[in-house]
């Protein structure tokens, strides 16, 4: 039987389509709207509304066509326009009410996160209440952010993870929380078999932070 499909708000849509432009470049997003059947927003995006507008497998069939369009460089491509979502919301309508209780110092990295991700998921879930996140970010600083029904890969089997795109934006989300770049990775997917998408993080010590022990080496020296 197949899973029941769920919508999402046009406002998502259009971040999601301004993303891709961003990242790929006029041309490569005419021709992903047309591989995927979406001609209609080449020159007409979704409104910025909160009416309901394409559905999980409009997002998958987007997410397919993006890696079939560029292949083995597609996961880069997807990290990055999750990331430019963030973004987006950022600046359009996300917002954490606890700021000031993040920039507090006494803070460590794992408690600053798992503030700014439960808003985060409370975020997404206000916009798609059909999907669930959870958040689990432990004291030695490893994250976990789960979400239950993806649309990324929603009625998709692939061998490896397909949703980059979420790792993408979880990863934007820490680093406006923490001014530091950390690489998220999924770790299971529902395309794989898996019951749930799951991403993770270390977030307990950043390559920024290590100490430069290798500036002290001697030159190498070349025969």
């Amino acid at each position: 039987m197949p899973i029941q499909t769920f919508s999402f708000p046009n406002t998502l849509l259009r971040q999601a389509l301004i993303a891709i432009e961003g990242v790929v470049g006029n041309v490569g997003f005419n021709a992903i709207l047309r591989r995927a059947n979406m001609e209609q927003y080449i020159t007409n995006l979704p409104p910025d509304n909160q009416e309901l507008g394409l559905t999980s497998a409009d997002y998958a069939r987007l997410n397919r066509t993006i890696q079939d369009f560029f292949g083995r460089g597609s996961p880069a491509i997807l990290y990055k326009i999750g990331e430019v979502v963030f973004e987006n919301l950022l600046v359009y309508q996300f917002s954490i009410p606890s700021l000031h209780t993040i920039s507090d110092p006494a803070l460590t990295h794992a408690q600053k996160c798992r503030i700014a991700l439960i808003e985060l998921a409370r975020f997404a879930e206000a916009m798609n209440p059909n999907g669930t996140r959870t958040i689990a970010v432990s004291d030695a600083g490893v994250l976990h952010f789960t979400i239950q029904r993806c649309s990324i890969c929603w009625e998709q089997t692939s061998a490896t993870p397909v949703c980059q795109f979420y790792a993408g934006v979880v990863s934007a989300a820490i680093r406006f929380t923490l001014h530091r770049s950390y690489r998220v990775k999924e770790i299971e997917c529902s395309a794989m078999g898996a019951p749930h998408c799951r991403f993770e993080a270390h977030i307990a010590t950043p390559l920024a932070t290590l100490p430069a022990v290798f500036d002290k080496l001697p030159a190498m020296q070349v025969p």
